[in-house]
């Protein structure tokens, strides 16, 4: 009977226990909340040995993405990664030359600044919505004593987007506005910004070069549009048969949409995008495929932009035709006006070859001629009266002398 007590007093012991674990893991213990998440595994590592030296319980979620940590320690966790050079992204800015040695030479001076320089730009990238890790790569130009002009400099940005986002074309010409400002001598063209996968998804549309012609400009800018909405496409439309057209229309420098597309940055054209399969596509395939080929390209409904799908054969999908170039009789050569060193040679060599300027001369010349002679013939009278003027003035001085 005993026995049977001490068994029963146990149980009632231990499930008094088990309820008072479990009411404080349910009502007392404080929930985990998300600290950080979409964090590289460096990150990770590095958040994780921060937690650990401080001792401030830490939980794992997603496959390591998502770190967690109590609710009433996530002020002191964030504390704790604030002095890390995770919040800087793993780059050095200019903290660098908070302890400069001044016994540095010239070249390692200058290979901290472009370092330091690096990290800022790989910063403030990294703060824009839709980045979490960017690495930028600068090749300054230098003037040297015996160049005149320095290089121009040149850049090259890696930028990776968070899970499940893409980084479209107006985030990429920020980009590269951005660091073509932060550097001395370097166009925003110069600027080229690849992907996580190394894949290009910038170029330089609005400027394609000097002395193209409309078509040659026109089919690079519909191809770099192409290129970039079949990119954006391609996860909905892998393993279906299908094509992307983009059409460039220019706009009526008198509609209200070419006056709203005038900025710095605004396009002087509107993009008409056909995407064409032989079998149908779901309507929310349609509007995930229309959402990511307009982040990517830059669609604005008020310059004129537009999507539309089409089904139908793709061999009956041709380019759009283009207005054919002028013949090359109405052609003019156009002349860059005021161009150092060349303005004068070309009035004086055009001068020369005009056969008026000539007839001109020839006709100022024989007027003007006798006129001069004429004029330097003096009569008897004169030269008489100048001789006594002459002599006149000789005896004044003699006087004078003598005086």
């Amino acid at each position: 009977m005993q026995h049977k007590q001490l068994i029963l007093a146990g149980g009632l012991f231990a499930g008094v226990m088990a309820m008072l674990l479990a009411a404080y893991v349910l009502l007392l213990r404080p929930d985990n909340v998300l600290l950080v998440q979409d964090v590289r595994s460096e990150d990770a590592a590095t958040i994780v040995g921060e937690l650990e030296s401080h001792a401030i319980p830490y939980e794992l979620a997603d496959g390591g993405n998502r770190i967690m940590v109590p609710e009433d320690q996530v002020g002191e966790a964030r504390i704790a990664i604030a002095g890390t050079e995770l919040v800087a992204g793993g780059t050095v800015g200019f903290e660098l030359f908070n302890e400069a040695d001044m016994g540095l030479t010239e070249f390692a001076q200058k290979v901290n600044y472009q370092r330091a320089l690096q990290g800022e730009l790989a910063r403030t990238i990294m703060m824009m919505e839709g980045v979490s890790f960017a690495r930028v790569h600068l090749s300054l130009s230098e003037r040297t004593l015996f160049r005149g002009d320095a290089p121009a400099a040149k850049a090259a940005v890696s930028v990776q987007p968070t899970a499940g986002r893409q980084i479209g074309g107006e985030r990429v010409e920020g980009i590269q506005e951005l660091v073509a400002s932060a550097v001395n001598n370097l166009s925003s063209q110069d600027v080229s910004v690849l992907d996580e996968r190394g894949e290009l998804i910038s170029a330089t549309p609005l400027a394609i070069g000097e002395g193209a012609e409309p078509r040659d400009e026109r089919a690079a800018l519909e191809d770099y549009f192409s290129a970039r909405a079949r990119k954006a496409a391609k996860p909905f439309l892998e393993g279906l048969d299908h094509a992307i057209r983009v059409t460039a229309v220019d706009l009526d420098p008198a509609s209200d949409t070419a006056s709203s597309a005038s900025g710095p940055q605004g396009r002087n054209f509107s993009l008409r995008i056909a995407v064409r399969t032989e079998v149908r596509i779901d309507a929310d395939d349609r509007v995930e495929i229309e959402r990511t080929i307009a982040d990517a390209v830059g669609l604005d409904a008020g310059r004129g932009d537009n999507l539309r799908f089409e089904v139908a054969p793709l061999e009956t999908f041709a380019p759009a035709a283009l207005p054919a170039p002028a013949p090359a009789a109405t052609r003019q050569q156009v002349l860059p006006p005021n161009t150092p060193g060349t303005d004068w040679i070309a009035w004086v060599f055009g001068l020369l070859s005009n056969r008026w300027f000539w007839l001109g001369a020839l006709a100022v010349a024989a007027v003007a001629v006798p006129l001069v002679r004429r004029s330097r013939r003096m009569s008897e009278e004169e030269r008489q009266s100048f001789a006594q003027l002459l002599d006149e003035h000789i005896e004044a001085r003699r006087d004078q002398a003598h005086v």
